[in-house]
């Protein structure tokens, strides 16, 4: 399946960051509990990572909307995997830096990692 460029891999690396740390600058807690999702908001420009059901993924002004909410779920190897909470769309990436949403499926493509690199 082709998708279109949305949104290059460096920047959401950047955005990926806030994920780490919860308002209280303490490790983040998984939402899936909870099954409200977090927000994801870039450092620099304050704009919250969303999407759409063309599965798209962009920054836009924060709203609180579900298509800004995404559960994350941890496993066993130190990453995580982003669910967008409206469309139930995984966050996903390709070799080509590529970064859309798409069905969730386990694959590598779809699993994110913080880094101090």
């Amino acid at each position: 399946m082709k998708h279109k460029q949305t949104l290059n891999v460096v920047p959401i690396v950047t955005i990926l960051l806030t994920v780490i740390f919860s308002t209280d600058g303490g490790p983040a807690r998984s939402a899936d509990a909870q099954n409200v999702g977090i927000s994801i908001m870039n450092w620099k420009t304050a704009l919250c990572l969303d999407s759409n059901t063309k599965r798209h993924v962009y920054t836009r002004k924060c709203n609180g909307g579900s298509f800004q909410r995404w559960i994350q779920t941890f496993d066993d190897r130190n990453t995580f995997v982003l669910k967008n909470l409206a469309t139930r769309f995984c966050l996903d990436s390709n070799e080509r830096t590529n970064v859309y949403t798409h069905d969730c499926n386990g694959g590598d493509f779809q699993r994110w990692r913080i880094t101090n690199d």
